[in-house]
């Protein structure tokens, strides 16, 4: 074969290649599939960074503004003081999770979550701590439809916990916690009542003997440990069937023969 020959098949390839490539791109347009990204904001994080996991962003808002259909967004532990207006919608195929990162709680200090509009939208395993002005904790309004406000502890906001408005299609409200004003309807395994935590004014929000926050959370697919390392499930009845806790820090009891505090695996 002539040097001629093998450069005209090369080229012949190189421009099959260029078509194969240019046609898998107007597919996906096409079709509107996005590649999917975890993202990651911290209080130690940057709102300049590429939001990876080394480098955090610093502002759950800053972070929502920049989520597409199918993203993930991880709030690592700490205090955010910020209202936050989500305004970002999934789809059916690729909703957007918003979620205190496993094993930690991120904390919205005096802040709020705000969902006007948006749909294919879960917010999960967040604190609320005492929001500004009448502002809800979680306010679900307008046109949108199928949030998910899930696993979250709402204390003492200045409007009511969680509030859907217009009529929200599909709207899931489920396994929350809620120590706030009285006359509010809980949703699905919920629970309104003083969630009975050690010290808030310390915000320190571990759970005391007796709290109805011990045993009446939901199992999340990969998260074994609590914020501070204690094996789930070790707080109530010592069975298979055990739940975990809601909130950052799972229930550790006294054993009977000691009184001292039982991890699981010592």
């Amino acid at each position: 074969m002539t040097k001629s020959v093998v450069d005209r098949s090369k080229h012949v390839m190189r421009r099959l290649i260029q078509r194969l490539l240019l046609t898998a791109f107007l597919v996906l347009q096409a079709g509107g599939i996005a590649c999917a990204e975890s993202y990651f904001v911290s209080p130690s994080g940057d709102d300049r960074g590429t939001g990876w996991n080394d480098d955090p962003w610093r502002t759950i808002q800053a972070a929502v503004n920049r989520l597409k259909p199918g993203d993930e967004l991880n709030v690592r532990g700490g205090k955010y003081r910020e209202h936050v207006d989500l305004g970002v919608s999934g789809t059916e195929a690729q909703p957007i999770t918003i979620r205190s990162h496993p094993g930690e709680q991120a904390t919205l200090d005096g802040g709020s979550f705000l969902a006007r509009d948006c749909s294919y939208l879960r917010i999960e395993g967040f604190r609320v701590v005492g929001t500004r002005g009448n502002r809800a904790g979680i306010e679900v309004t307008g046109s949108g439809g199928f949030v998910e406000v899930v696993n979250n502890i709402l204390y003492a906001p200045r409007g009511h916990s969680i509030v859907f408005l217009n009529r929200p299609r599909e709207t899931v409200i489920d396994y929350n916690c809620y120590f706030t004003r009285s006359g509010e309807t809980p949703g699905k395994n919920s629970i309104i009542a003083d969630p009975l935590f050690e010290d808030v004014a310390k915000h320190n929000f571990r759970l005391l003997p007796g709290s109805p926050c011990i045993d009446a959370g939901v199992t999340l697919p990969g998260v074994a440990r609590d914020f501070e390392g204690t094996e789930l499930y070790s707080g109530g009845e010592e069975n298979a069937d055990s739940l975990p806790d809601i909130g950052a820090f799972e229930f550790v009891r006294a054993t009977q023969e000691t009184g001292v505090s039982r991890r699981l695996g010592e």
